[in-house]
């Protein structure tokens, strides 16, 4: 559930319970990103493959460099 808070904690061997629901929709495998003063946990899809090609679908009918020239004007706003 989006904007949801979970607060759980590492056993003695350093390991994280993630809740039956949570696992259920994300999976088992996750990427962790560290940050200053976080740590961020990325679900790895279960198909990687399949998962791009349907994200690829959603983007807008546009070339590349014209998708590319978005992501950088993106980025640059993002940045400032």
């Amino acid at each position: 559930m989006a904007g949801e808070t979970l607060v759980t904690k590492c056993d003695d061997r350093g390991r994280l319970y993630l809740e039956k629901g949570i696992r259920k929709e994300y999976g088992q495998m996750f990427i962790v990103v560290r940050e200053p003063g976080e740590l961020i946990l990325l679900p790895v899809p279960k198909d990687p493959l399949r998962h791009f090609q349907q994200l690829g679908k959603k983007l807008p009918k546009a070339s590349v460099k014209t998708l590319k020239q978005g992501i950088r004007k993106q980025a640059a706003k993002d940045v400032s």
